[in-house]
Parts: C-alpha cells; sequence; structure tokens
C-alpha cells in the first residue's frame, strides 16, 4: 500500500527546509510520495491561471532532485476550480501550458484537485451528473497531455470527496455517477471516508464507494490529525479506526498541520513501526508529556471529566513542559502548550465564580466574541 504526505491544509505554507524535513522522513519510514498541494499558495488555487516565478520554478526543481535522491515521489497538484470554466477551450490550454512547465523540469507525478469549491451549492453538485462528467473528462484531457509528454501518474480530487458531501445515500449522487462514467480508470480517485474528518475508515465503507465508483481506484486523503479546522489544538496520538488493506484502496496520504517536526512526528504514527514509548524517545519528547497526552490525543477523543480530576497534576508538570523542555518539536508545540495553561487558568477562576476577575482576565487573553460569550452568561 502507497503512504504519504499531503501537503493540503489551509492556514500554513511550508518553506522547502521544512518540506525536506518530512521528505527525509517519509524515505526514512519508506513511504513513497509528497504531493504538494497546499491552500495558501495562491498560484496553487486562486491564482492557478498566473505563471510560477524563475525563483519559484528553481526551488521545485530543486525540492524535486531532493525527493528523487530520497526516494520519494514528489506530486506536484493544481486546484482550479475555483475559477476555472471546465469545457473552456482556453482555460485548459492555460492548465495544460502550466502543468508542461512542471513536465520540463522533471515532474512525472501530478494531481488534479476540484474539491472545496463553494459549499452552499454542494445540494446542487449532488444533482449535476453534468458537472461530474465535466469533471472527469477534463482529468481525462489532462491525463493524455501529461502521459503524452512523459508523466506517469495523475491523481484526482473531486467535489464530493465524503459520504456527507453526498447529502444521502453515494448511491444518491449524481455527481458521483456522472464522474464514475466518464473518468479515465488509470485516474486514481481520493476519498476521506464518511466525514471530512473521519473517526473510521473501514473496508465495508469502501467496498460501498467501489459500488459507484467502478473503475477506479481509491486512494485515502486523511484528515485525522488536520488542525486547519481547529488551529488553536493539535493532535498526536495514535492512528486509529482505520480497518484498511492494499485489496481495498490503492495507498493513504496524511493530510496534516505544516509544522514540520509534528508531521513527521505523526507520519510515524501512519508507519506503525515504534510504540508511543519509542517515538517520544525518538523525538527527545520528555516522559512527563504523558500527563498532558490525553488532551492532545485524537479529534475524537472527549477528556471533560479529566481535566478536573487531574488539575494538580497537570500543573506540576506546567514548568517543565513549557519552559525547561526545549528542541525543535517542543518550539512548534509551545503555543498549543501555553494556550492549554491558559484555558487551564480559565477553567479555574470560572469554577470558583470569580465572574469579575474572569472578565478581566480573559480581556486580555481572547478575542471579542469570548469576551461576549462570557458577558452574555452574566446576564
Amino acid at each position: 500500500m502507497r503512504k504519504g504526505y499531503i501537503e493540503g491544509y489551509y492556514g500554513r505554507l511550508l518553506d522547502n527546509n521544512g518540506r525536506k524535513l518530512i521528505i527525509k522522513e517519509l524515505s526514512d519510514l519508506a513511504m513513497d510520495f509528497y504531493i504538494y498541494g497546499p491552500k495558501e499558495d495562491p498560484l496553487h488555487r486562486v491564482l492557478w491561471d498566473k505563471d510560477y516565478s524563475f525563483d519559484q520554478m528553481r526551488e521545485f526543481k530543486d525540492l524535486l532532485d531532493f525527493a528523487e535522491n530520497k526516494k520519494v515521489n514528489l506530486y506536484f497538484s493544481i486546484s482550479p476550480g475555483l475559477s476555472m470554466q471546465t469545457g473552456s477551450k482556453e482555460d485548459k490550454k492555460v492548465l495544460f501550458k502550466k502543468l508542461g512547465d512542471f513536465i520540463n523540469l522533471g515532474f512525472k507525478n501530478f494531481a488534479l484537485f476540484m474539491d472545496d469549491l463553494k459549499f452552499s451549492q454542494l445540494s446542487e453538485v449532488n444533482k449535476s451528473p453534468e458537472l461530474g462528467k465535466e469533471h472527469g473528462l477534463l482529468a481525462n484531457d489532462l491525463k493524455d497531455f501529461l502521459f503524452s509528454k512523459g508523466a506517469d501518474n495523475l491523481l484526482f480530487c473531486p467535489t464530493v470527496y465524503c459520504k456527507r458531501f453526498a447529502k444521502g445515500d453515494l448511491s444518491s449522487s449524481k455527481y458521483l455517477e456522472g464522474l464514475s462514467n466518464t473518468i479515465d480508470k488509470e485516474i486514481p480517485i481520493f476519498w476521506t471516508g464518511n466525514e471530512v474528518v473521519s473517526k473510521k475508515i473501514e473496508e465495508k465503507e469502501i467496498n460501498h464507494l467501489k459500488e459507484i465508483i467502478t473503475n477506479n481506484e481509491i486512494i485515502i486523503w486523511d484528515n485525522f490529525y488536520a488542525n486547519d479546522y481547529c488551529p488553536g489544538r493539535f493532535y498526536v496520538g495514535e492512528l486509529t479506526g482505520r480497518n484498511l488493506s492494499s485489496k481495498s484502496i490503492l495507498g493513504m496520504g496524511l493530510n496534516i498541520t505544516g509544522l514540520p517536526y509534528t508531521d513527521s512526528f505523526i507520519l510515524n504514527r501512519l508507519s506503525g513501526k515504534l510504540s508511543s514509548e519509542d517515538l517520544f524517545k525518538k523525538f527527545k519528547i520528555p516522559e512527563t508529556f504523558n500527563v498532558l497526552a490525553p488532551f492532545f490525543d485524537n479529534p475524537f477523543r472527549d477528556n471533560k471529566d479529566a481535566v478536573i480530576s487531574n488539575i494538580k497534576e497537570l500543573r506540576e508538570v506546567q514548568h517543565q513542559i513549557c519552559v525547561e523542555w526545549k528542541n525543535p518539536i517542543q518550539i512548534e508545540w509551545s503555543p498549543f502548550l501555553w494556550d492549554f495553561y491558559n484555558h487551564l487558568n480559565l477553567l479555574e477562576k470560572y469554577t470558583k465564580e470569580e465572574e469579575n476577575a474572569l472578565e478581566d482576565w480573559a480581556k486580555r487573553r481572547y478575542s471579542s466574541p469570548i469576551i461576549e460569550i462570557i458577558k452574555q452568561r452574566k446576564k
């Protein structure tokens, strides 16, 4: 099964040093792909029809050479769906020219993203076999162009990329029906599971999807550790609820945080080769972090009772975790750790009903909407 990394999140944009760190980790873990597709790169998405500068293309070439040396397949992706007219010959010409420049750099692996367009229109998207057909034909035309120039792979992310977006049973999505009836069978399709962030992704779910997407291999775009939708939190616990094999999927890519040391740590969770204890040792994380670990485990863990019962123990490790411990991964985690303790302070004051002190304290730390919530709860 293919395993790798997807730089596909909102809110952060890695530099090449961060990308190389992650690619090295992929190589060390014998994982085989890195997909470049950051939402915050305007030339990837919002300004997809504009060219990269000479210096930017030189950086892509440098990254490609590094990835090839590490035996990791580097994918360049493009996300033109916000403004592209899929039936426009002129838009296709611009798209092909832009990706042709990457062929000339030596890229052989590509991805076409048509995700996260206008969520308010998802109901209409699901009723539209025509849009699914248009996306399939665009992917086919792009594949034909790229492969004629020497490319090896094209992946596709549809607008409906999870069951929730199908607005019901998968079989009711006319978009997926139109896509499946049109798209070239050699183009693997991304899927995130039942949800954008799925608690579980099981074989039976994929088998059901394959009743709709009948000819194409499925590659999981996994948002289990993503935090762009909750930027005040991060998750580094074990990867659970993924009961999948190479019989049902082509591979799995983690779309994570854009924090390079954190993402390298999490790729080890996907690998599954190290226990938590050994993984902590590898990244020089002190044993005392185990006291905090349950609160940074995964987005589906409920810790509301544990925090009340553990306030004393949590207080005892604050200085060591937030002040004494220093290394690259702690620097990435530090804002989240301090926020956790700020929130712990807030909880203590709130439970003591020190309302006036709470409001004054919160004004220095939180935004106006939070302050307004506090005021309204006093009424």
